[in-house]
């Protein structure tokens, strides 16, 4: 149950419910069933498309346990919290493995999986948002946030609502790239210039989170850094390798 209370410019949050979990199972469950209906769309069969689902579901929920160990110091796996970096990473890591084991062109399946990634991140931050988790910086502005009972966030103290700007940025990503899909054919190319758009969206507003103050090159920032250069360099190299085609033909 949510509560909201607004004092001039200041909004009030009263949760009494773990809306946190309950945002991260809808969050997968949603990219995993966009998956399936995909995957059922290109004539693959349930047993493929199952197994497509089961590779990615456990990569995300394993991959996001682990790195949300790694980037918080908490090695209890079961308290860590999870990481949308390390969800992504799980995935893709998983997915390549199904692609080996099943001999499936893994650009052909990253390029339904991909998709809804961002879906999933925008669901998630409303629940890091209920928890006050990955909160803020200070601000005292309009819709500025204060936590009561908070585990995570400050309480009794007005913060930059981050967790929303990255919810909504991540759902209008998601609808563009999702508008582009269903007329257009999504290539590797296309996973390139999404994983680099992620990556500048998040590294941006990592700058409203507290945990930038006095960091401003964390662990967040240096996976955002890594994954904009690989996708960059995959993309050039996609591009190269188009380019040397046409001419190997005359």
């Amino acid at each position: 149950m949510i509560k909201a209370e607004k004092i001039g410019d200041i909004v009030l949050i009263h949760i009494s419910s773990n809306i946190y979990a309950w945002c991260f199972i809808a969050g997968i469950a949603l990219n995993l069933l966009f998956v399936y209906r995909q995957t059922r769309r290109y004539k693959m069969t349930s047993y493929q498309s199952i197994g497509v689902i089961a590779f990615e579901g456990i990569g995300m929920i394993v991959g996001a346990k682990l790195l949300a160990c790694f980037q918080t110091g908490n090695y209890n796996i079961i308290t860590a919290g999870f990481s949308s970096y390390g969800a992504l990473i799980g995935a893709i890591l998983m997915l390549a493995l199904y692609c080996k084991l099943l001999k499936t062109p893994f650009s052909q399946l990253m390029c339904i999986a991909i998709i809804p990634m961002a879906l999933t991140y925008s669901i998630g931050k409303l629940g890091c948002f209920s928890a006050g988790c990955c909160y803020g910086i200070n601000y005292d502005g309009f819709l500025s946030v204060v936590y009561e009972n908070s585990k995570a966030a400050p309480h009794g103290t007005e913060l930059f609502p981050v967790q929303l700007a990255e919810s909504v940025a991540f759902m209008i990503m998601f609808i563009l790239f999702y508008l582009f899909y269903r007329t257009h054919e999504f290539t590797p190319k296309h996973i390139c210039i999404y994983v680099a758009v992620l990556s500048v969206i998040k590294g941006a507003l990592y700058y409203l989170r507290n945990e930038s103050v006095g960091n401003p090159f964390g662990s967040h920032q240096i996976i955002c850094i890594a994954l904009f250069i690989i996708s960059m360099s995959v993309y050039v190299y996609i591009i190269s390798k188009e380019r040397v085609k046409p001419r190997e033909r005359i």
